[in-house]
This record gives C-alpha cells, structure tokens and sequence, in this order.
C-alpha cells in the first residue's frame, strides 16, 4: 500500500472521530457509531486510535480533553466502588486514562481489577459470573500492564487453554470448541505485548493468522462479512486482523505478502461509509495502518520476491529507486561544478605566483637602468651648462668662433639630450605600469 495511501486514510479516520464526538448529559466521548450513546468503552478505543495514529494532539481530541477526563475518572471512581461491576468498565477507563497521561485513580483501580480476576487465570465479563473468557481478560490485561508493567503468568497460562481447537485457532472462551481469526488475533497481541515468555506458544499462533489472514482480506474485498468474529459473551463482533497485523510486525514478519493490497482495496470503497463504520473497527484500521506503514521497508526483508509484492509495492520501490537515482546524478553534477571551480581557482593562484616572481626578478634590472639614465641625463645636462658659461666668456674675445662651435654643440649634444629625456620617460612608464 503506497504511503501516500496511509495519510489519507488517517485524515479520513480522524475526520470521523471528530464528527462522532458528542455529549449525552455527563458523558462526553464516543458511543458505537455516530449518534450512538457515550460508553466508556468506545471512548477507550477512540483515544487508543488516536494513539494509534500518533495524534493524541489533534484539535479535535484536546480540545474536548477536559472533559473526557471528567467522565472517564468518574465512571471508572463508581465502577470502582461498585459491588457488582462488568470488568471492562474498570478496564476500559484505565486504559484510556493511561494513554492520555492521567493517573489519578491506578492503584484503586488496579487493585479493584485484580481483585476480580479468576483463581486459575483471565476475567469474567461480569463479577458475578464464574467462568473467564477472552474479551474481559483482552481488557484486563491491557489496563494492568499498562499500570502495572506485570501480571501474573497464570492470566497467560489460561490465555494458552483457548488455543485448543482442532483448527489451531482461539476461541473466545475454554468451552468452545470452534476457533476463530478475530479471538486469536487478541490472544497473539496479548502474548506479543505482554511483560512474558510465551515464544512456543507465538510461533504457533503467529504461523496459523499468517494462513488465515490472505482469506480474510479477499472476503473483506468481496464485501463477504463471514470473516468477522462474534463473542456470544459480550455480544461483541470482533475484526482481529488489525491486532493481528501490530503482533506479526513486532514479531518481525514481513505482513506486506499477507495480500495487504486486498485489505486497502476495501478499506478505500468502505471503511469511512456512516453506515458501515463503528469506532472499534476504526480502531482496527489504525492498528493495520501503523503495522503497515512499519513494515513498509524494502530493506527490512531483502529475501521477498517480486511474485510475491503487490503491484503498488513494486511501483512505490522503483519511484523510490528512481528519485535515489536522480538524487543521486544532481549530487555528482554538482561535484563536477565544484571541483571545476577549484581546478580553476589553483590556476589563477598560480598564475598570479608567476607574475609576482616574475616582477621581482626584472625589478632589479629597470632599477639600474634608471640610475643610469639619471646620471647620464645630469652629466649632460651639467656639461651643456658648462659648455655655455664657459662660452659666454670667450664669446667676448673670439666671437666668430665660439658661433661655429656653438652650431657644433647644438648638433650633436641636444638631439643626444633628447634620447636621454625619451629614455628616462619610458623607464618611468614601465615603473608606474
């Protein structure tokens, strides 16, 4: 079942929590259905979906928190206290009272619980009745061990005399004998979750829902209701495969060959029709759904082969596969782009080392070359200016010669004088260059 799947089938069942929360005088939570009386017990399972589905901060639970509280604590006071009372209606307001972080009444309730717990293991459905069975001991159970962190291993031991039909299958209490899917899909989860070593008796149990569940889900795609499990005791009808499928993941199973594709197929088509939904069998697909989307690791089961995936698993595995692969190509082409800049950044760093070595090697070479020119252009310089005081002086005796060799000077040292300034401008040049 595609993930994507998951999501809306978790909006689509807190949706309907929400719009079957109501208020019957004091009592404030969830009855069977929609426009059903409030019971502690659908309460109970409520808030366990809402667990379930990691959503006990949704707006639509906290914001009725207060008061489902107040109901719960005080049913589960007067069920305390009262000298005949179904062990569910203790059970059921511990556990949800748990679950939502309230303990203000566990010991009395624990020990009232336990008090009513049968000599050779399991709970009664009514304190006044002699024989245990499987649904009140479900409940028990669940509360105490949440309350407690252990309960005595004879409760496990009488949970182990169910399993005796020819079918290998539990039945809801000692007497019957015709097994069924839903009472052993409670009694692994029971063993599964519970606080004690029942390996033998898992593997068993665990390998027989295994056989079983495939049939399950193709009745429930053929809209066929004979899967489903009926409790003569409590009158309750019990679906199982969502305890089932929590226990066989936790055992390290892989469910997704257990035809999970026929399961979702008809959770689509009717698991949120009014008509049709009741708040334990939501319950039930908010166990299925977190199992699922648990399992739902190519790599925790390498071995599986594609005959036995679904078609949507396959195409949700290459997607996956794919978008790894393109994740993938975008990495190496952004390597190849950093490694470019860094190739061309020792380049420069290179080039620019040449040219300063390069600067301070001809550096010595302008300089002299400038000195040079400095003191050639001052000696010529200092020599005409010579050359003309001096003939000055002898202008005034010898006046027709100092003309003819003033021509003479004039042609010869000023042109020289202008290469000497040339030269000395070009070597300033390359200095400020």
């Amino acid at each position: 079942m595609p993930l994507d799947s998951c999501k809306r089938a978790k909006v689509l069942a807190l949706q309907y929590l929400s719009s079957t929360y109501h208020v019957n005088g004091d009592r404030c939570g969830w009855g069977l259905c929609a426009n059903q009386p409030v019971s502690t017990t659908n309460t109970c399972e409520a808030i366990r979906t809402f667990a379930e589905f990691d959503a006990l901060d949704d707006s639509s639970l906290t914001e009725h928190r207060d008061e489902i509280v107040s109901f719960l604590e005080r049913s589960l006071s007067k069920a305390v206290e009262g000298s005949q009372v179904r062990t569910r209606d203790i059970a059921c307001p511990m556990i949800a009272l748990q679950t939502l972080g309230c303990n203000t009444h566990r010991k009395r309730a624990a020990q009232r619980l336990r008090s009513l717990a049968k000599t050779k293991g399991g709970w009664a459905d009514q304190s006044s009745d002699q024989y245990a069975s499987l649904i009140p001991t479900y409940h028990a159970l669940l509360a105490l061990e949440g309350s407690l962190g252990r309960t005595d291993q004879r409760h496990y031991d009488w949970l182990s005399t169910l399993m005796h039909t020819a079918d290998n299958l539990c039945a809801f209490d000692p007497f019957q004998d015709q097994g069924n899917i839903g009472a052993s899909s409670l009694v692994l989860y029971l063993f599964v979750h519970g606080l004690r070593d029942n390996e033998g008796v898992e593997k068993q149990l665990a390998c027989k829902i295994q056989q079983e569940l495939p049939g399950v889900f193709e009745k429930m795609a053929r809209k066929d209701g004979s899967w489903r499990s009926y409790d003569p005791i409590t009158r309750f009808w019990i679906d199982g495969y969502g305890h089932a499928l929590s226990s066989l993941a936790c055992l390290g199973e892989n469910i997704l060959v257990l035809s999970i594709e026929k399961f979702t197929g008809a959770l689509e088509q009717t698991a949120f029709d009014p008509q049709l939904a009741q708040i334990p069998g939501i319950l039930e697909i908010s166990m299925a759904l977190r199992s699922i989307k648990l399992n739902y690791d190519p790599f925790r089961h390498p071995n599986i082969g594609e005959d036995q995936a679904s078609q949507s698993d396959q195409a949700t595995v290459e997607a996956e596969r794919s978008s790894l692969a393109a994740i993938k190509n975008n990495l190496d082409i952004r390597q190849a782009v950093i490694d470019e800049l860094q190739k061309d950044v020792i380049r420069q760093r290179h080039e620019i080392l040449k040219a300063i070595t390069s600067e301070l090697s001809a550096s010595p070479g302008r300089q002299l070359k400038r000195h040079q020119a400095n003191m050639a252009f001052g000696v010529v310089s200092l020599l005409l200016v010579g050359i003309a005081v001096g003939l000055v002086f002898i202008w005034k005796a010898w006046g027709p010669i100092v003309e003819v060799c003033l021509t003479v000077v004039g042609v010869i040292l000023i042109p020289s004088s202008g290469r000497l300034v040339q030269w000395r401008r070009a070597l300033a040049k390359e200095d400020v260059s």
